[in-house]
């Protein structure tokens, strides 16, 4: 019913893991989460030996040029998007503020640029902004992860409004015609 913070944050606010990381147990890899230190960043020397642990699924499939424990999967954080913020107490976003709807609000982006799992590191979305660079490894188009689980291809004559609507988990804005 409740999505994870986009990071878990020590008491000042400081940035320590990924949600990567804080889904582990939901993803059968609960064994792996128990080896990572909380209180710690994701850069420490216990956490750091964890980037070579990084689960399959978190990997690009035939990205054979991402150096090991690297993902190019992100959210979107900030402005409405599924993500808003990175929280001390492990609390997210409730799944009932996605009023557009699960299968029209984006989840998890493939990102232009690969980065080590379990950084706190994802894309601001600010409505007024250039969107970030997304995928890369595919000349045509990305992938994206909706709210209702399924995976969608995303070519490159989606328009910019339409990808913005999908951004959103409460907008209210139509998905057009182009997603």
């Amino acid at each position: 019913r409740e999505y994870p913070p986009a990071a878990l944050c020590d008491a000042a606010g400081k940035p320590l893991l990924s949600w990567r990381v804080l889904i582990l147990p939901n993803l059968e890899k609960a064994e792996l989460f128990q080896k990572f230190k909380l209180d710690e960043p994701w850069d420490s020397p216990n956490n750091s030996k964890l980037l070579s642990q990084m689960p399959n699924f978190y990997a690009l499939p035939g990205d054979l040029k991402a150096p090991s424990g690297y993902t190019r999967y992100r959210v979107f954080v900030g402005n409405g998007a599924a993500f808003d913020k990175p929280s001390a107490d492990g609390k997210g976003v409730w799944h009932r503020e996605f009023s557009d709807g699960t299968s029209r609000t984006i989840l998890v982006v493939e990102a232009s640029e690969g980065f080590p799992w379990t950084k706190p590191d994802e894309l601001v979305y600010d409505p007024k902004a250039p969107l970030p660079p997304l995928g890369g490894r595919f000349p045509d188009g990305f992938q994206v992860l909706m709210d209702d689980a399924t995976y969608h291809w995303v070519g490159r004559n989606v328009g910019e409004q339409t990808l913005r609507a999908a951004i959103t988990r409460a907008g209210g804005e139509p998905v057009s015609p182009d997603w």
